[in-house]
This record gives C-alpha cells, structure tokens and sequence, in this order.
C-alpha cells in the first residue's frame, strides 16, 4: 500500500486524507494543533460559492492603502525593503481590475461549487450527522450607506450567477 502524509488537519487536510483513503492509500495526518482547530475552525467548515470574489477587486488598493501598514490591520504589510514584496503587491495592484477580478471568480466559483458538492456527497454516503444546513447568507448593514455600498457587489454576483433579494427597513 502506498503511504501519505498529509500536513494540515481542517477540512481541505481531512477531505484529501478521505479520498486519498478511499483511492487505497495509507494516510497519515499530522497538524501542529489539534485536528480541525485552526482556519476550518473558524469558519466551522463554511464553504459558500458566493463568496468567489477575490481580494483582488477594483478600488481595494486605494481603500486599504492607508490602512494596511498598521499592525492591527486585518490585512497587514510590514513595511521593508524587499524587492520580492515589492514585485508581488504591483502584480497584486495589477490585479485589482474587473477583468481580472472576473476571471478569478469564475476559476474560484467552480472550485467552490464543486467543493460544496462534494461536501454533501461524502456527509450523505457517510451518513455524518455535522449539523450542516445549505441556507445561503444574510448580509446586514447598519444603515442605507452601507446597503449602497454593497450594491456594486451585489450587481457582480448576480453576474457570477448569485442573485440576491434586497430587504429594506421593516422587511
């Protein structure tokens, strides 16, 4: 029998683990935490082909510019003299165009989407009981600036085929 290691105990670790297994191979998982704790923790296995939009969308450079050399930052640089860094966050800028931010969400739509199926298989022919519930999402703002800020997003979802039903006020 052939042998495997897998580095990473979340879902993508345990999920290649399970077919790796199912294809005949001896699996060995080893993490640096315990097993499910870290990011599938956080999201508690959340896989949703909504959220197919990268990083990479128009105006986000501008937008975390003056925020991301902060160390509380969610999305935190330090600052130094790297010309590797340096090359990565001009290609990244590159990036942030509709184009390309189309592109990568089509590629990462499919993945999503596929994952989610997969996901249902492999509870179904285990018979998992996991709690896991297909309800889609919920996006609350706490006022119309909000709700129009999203708007753009919105009308790239639906593009991307994720139409969503607006509720304003008492709705």
């Amino acid at each position: 029998m052939k042998r495997v290691v897998v580095v990473g105990c979340g879902i993508v670790g345990a999920c290649s683990a399970y077919y790796l297994r199912k294809a005949g191979y001896d699996v060995t998982m080893v993490d640096r935490g315990l097993f499910g704790n870290a990011c599938s923790h956080g999201n508690c296995g959340y896989l949703s082909p909504s959220h197919a939009l990268p990083l990479a969308m128009p105006g986000v450079v501008r937008k975390t510019l003056h925020t991301m050399f902060r160390r509380t930052a969610p999305v935190h640089v330090k600052l130094r003299l790297d010309p590797a860094l340096w090359a990565w966050l001009a290609r990244f800028a590159m990036r942030c165009r509709r184009e390309p931010m189309l592109e990568s969400a089509r590629a990462r739509r499919a993945l999503l989407q596929s994952s989610v199926e997969l996901y249902h298989q492999v509870v179904q022919e285990e018979n998992i009981d996991c709690e896991w519930e297909q309800r889609g999402c919920l996006f609350v703002f706490k006022g119309e600036a909000g709700m129009e800020g999203y708007a753009k997003t919105d009308r790239i979802l639906g593009e991307l085929g994720f139409p969503a039903k607006r509720y304003d006020g008492r709705a």
